[in-house]
């Protein structure tokens, strides 16, 4: 994920001819025009999903970072609100802005105690059915529920993010938007409330 004003920029390297010299040059570009302090250590944190192509990705970007010099610090196979999370965490620590600790213990922490704060003092509620895509959110959405337990009691359809081909199969939103109607797994289940948290 980028900041929306570096998507130009993304852009233009990713339509690059792979000749050596010009991306070298649309590199210095984007030092210059970026304002980047080339002297100042790279800190990059990544992340990636349950994707079959992802394990290449990361070994990819390891390569790059590693030939860069960048201080890297791999999360896992975490969703994109965790990443996010982790970003600001780190970007702020030990400033009198923390967001946060940077881990996904304190993820959690912060989420959890946030919605628990919100909804104190109110009748109990029923169950969240979140449809999980078979997707990364899978196993964050079982953590979470460990969290949420005596709040938010949540059920979670569709889990099956380590099986080859199961991601968004007959399941998640996308399903829902090209299909117009609800996954197989879901045609039996209340309505109010649902949710899909494939990343």
């Amino acid at each position: 994920m980028l900041e929306l004003s570096w998507e130009p920029h993304a852009t233009v390297l990713a339509n690059a001819s792979s000749t050596g010299g010009l991306i070298s040059a649309l590199l210095h570009d984007l030092i210059k025009t970026a304002e980047i302090a080339i002297s100042k250590l790279a800190r990059v944190v990544y992340a990636r999903d349950t994707r079959p192509s992802g394990p290449a990705l990361v070994a990819a970007l390891e390569d790059g970072l590693m030939a860069m010099g960048a201080e890297a610090r791999n999360a896992g196979v975490i969703t994109a609100p965790m990443i996010h999370y982790l970003v600001r965490a780190i970007n702020t620590k030990g400033t009198k802005d923390s967001y946060g600790d940077d881990t996904e213990e304190g993820y959690y922490t912060k989420f959890s105690s946030a919605f628990n704060e919100l909804i104190a003092g109110r009748p109990p509620r029923s169950p969240l059915v979140i449809d999980c895509a078979n997707g990364v959110g899978a196993p964050a959405a079982k953590i979470l529920s460990r969290y949420l337990q005596n709040s938010l009691p949540i059920e979670l359809e569709n889990t099956a993010f380590d099986i080859p081909g199961a991601l968004n199969n007959a399941c998640g939103a996308d399903f829902v938007k090209v299909n117009q109607k609800l996954p197989p797994s879901l045609v039996n289940t209340r309505l109010l409330p649902l949710s899909s948290a494939s990343s």
